[in-house]
């Protein structure tokens, strides 16, 4: 990609909130979403570089939503979100695109965008919450950076992105561009594999419940998600994401081993002042 585009990210890093939300309940932790040992900090440092750049290159594709008060709030919900149940070792970021698709995408590193239209459908807070749990667990399990086969050798060239432009390493930025055209695919064109889906809506509903929000509610939203989508075959959405009646069906078998279901923060009155 060259060198980083600032003044794309700098815009986008203005439109994220920085204060996080403090959920009701006592403070909770699920193993699985903490980062392996192996996660070294070169390996770390790689990882925020690539999800850094893939920001800037879809910033300079995309148009961030002008609405303000909307972006602060899906910021604050969404650090709020990262706060209790991310990476610790990571910075989450919180972008609203303005687009007419449904979508929403997790970037290596901690940086995640929903789109206008997606909001649109939502009713309240938690179908929101939902989402943004979703695509914290990609993060978390870094789907992004394995479907690309993220090795070794690209750890080391990210790890040091800061200091490749114009220091005459022409065949570390020629690799650079192969793998974030790699990623750009997968986000935009092929999507990740179903076990990767799969696996990010089951860590959704176990987040939901750990910030004390009612995990039916993402499930109604993908149903709703499907209403919208199912005459769109050609859609993104559609495209970069496997068959949704399959997702709800696994997900509904998965409500009913949870217990207490019906329990958990909605939050519509507060959803409707910021988004309505």
């Amino acid at each position: 990609m060259g060198q980083f585009n600032r003044r794309f990210f700098a815009l986008f890093i203005f439109f994220c909130f920085s204060t996080t939300l403090v959920y009701g309940g006592n403070r909770k932790e699920i193993k699985q979403n903490r980062p392996p040992a192996e996660y070294s900090k070169k390996s770390i440092k790689s990882e925020i570089s690539f999800g850094r750049n893939l920001a800037a290159k879809l910033l300079a594709n995309e148009t961030l939503s002008s609405q303000k008060r909307l972006t602060e709030y899906v910021a604050l919900i969404g650090r709020g979100l990262a706060e209790n149940i991310g990476r610790p070792e990571l910075n989450y970021y919180f972008g609203v695109v303005q687009s007419d698709n449904i979508n929403a995408y997790a970037l290596p590193g901690g940086y995640i965008f929903i789109t206008s239209k997606a909001i649109e459908l939502m009713k309240n807070e938690a179908e929101l919450v939902g989402v943004l749990a979703h695509e914290i667990a990609h993060v978390n399990r870094r789907h992004v950076l394995k479907a690309v086969k993220f090795k070794s050798s690209e750890n080391e060239l990210f790890a040091d992105a800061e200091i490749l432009v114009g220091g005459g390493v022409f065949k570390g930025l020629q690799t650079i561009d192969v793998m974030m055209d790699k990623a750009f695919q997968v986000l935009f064109d092929k999507g990740l594999e179903e076990h990767y889906e799969f696996e990010a809506d089951r860590l959704a509903l176990d987040l939901m419940q750990v910030v004390e929000y009612n995990p039916k509610a993402y499930v109604d939203y993908l149903k709703v998600v499907a209403q919208n989508t199912k005459q769109s075959s050609n859609s993104i959405y559609t495209k970069t994401h496997p068959p949704l009646s399959s997702r709800i069906r696994k997900l509904e078998g998965l409500l009913k081993g949870m217990e207490s279901t019906d329990d958990g923060t909605i939050n519509e009155k507060r959803f409707k002042k910021y988004v309505r």
